[in-house]
């Protein structure tokens, strides 16, 4: 028994080292990308570091396939460092100043209002959670792509202009119990084809 037990731990380190060699580089390019599109600069080597911490928890918590492939969970990991990170900077920055008004720390001010809101917004989800509704939202989007042309625009009335299907129906010239038949159907057809996503989930 203990030797099974052995085994699969071995072959569970072996599964995350080999992660962590494969996706290193990609890793190291996911930070310069948020760092590029949030503009904010920050000491490479430290950059590298985030990355490596992160792809090293996102290959420990990995789930494997079921969820989604590792690179999209990785995404999500990386995401989430650096925003602790650059949030940290930005504190430290502030009490700089406080301390000292004529401080050139000027490392953290380059992020903007709009750029610290969204980062506020990145850390709201755990890269767990992140992960899971950007599956739902494109498995949701390619069982939408599935419904006709009425199928869609019956949807889009009711769910997203929050139309009466009685004025859906008179808007495409329709009865209101075909109507009230194609949405039902477009729903059935949707949920058949989203319920992979949400058992992964």
């Amino acid at each position: 028994m203990a030797t099974k037990i052995n085994k699969r731990r071995a072959k569970n380190q072996v599964s995350i080292e080999e992660l962590v060699v494969e996706n290193r580089e990609a890793a190291h390019k996911m930070a310069a990308y948020f760092l590029r599109r949030w503009a904010v600069r920050m000491d490479e080597e430290e950059v590298r570091s985030l990355a490596d911490l992160a792809l090293c928890e996102a290959a420990k918590r990995y789930r494997g396939p079921t969820l989604s492939k590792f690179t999209t969970y990785l995404y999500y990991y990386i995401k989430g460092e650096l925003v602790r990170a650059i949030k940290r900077e930005c504190q430290n920055s502030s009490l700089a100043r406080l301390n000292d008004p004529d401080s050139s720390d000027k490392s953290a001010e380059n992020v903007s209002v709009h750029e610290r809101d969204e980062l506020g917004q990145c850390s709201a989800q755990s890269p767990e959670e992140e992960c899971e509704a950007s599956e739902l939202r494109g498995g949701f989007k390619r069982a939408f792509k599935t419904l006709t042309g009425l199928e869609k625009e019956i949807i889009f009335h009711v769910y997203v202009n929050e139309f009466k299907v009685a004025s859906v129906a008179r808007k495409l010239g329709y009865s209101r119990g075909h109507v009230s038949d194609m949405r039902r159907r477009a729903l059935n057809k949707m949920r058949d084809l989203m319920e992979p996503f949400k058992e992964a989930a």
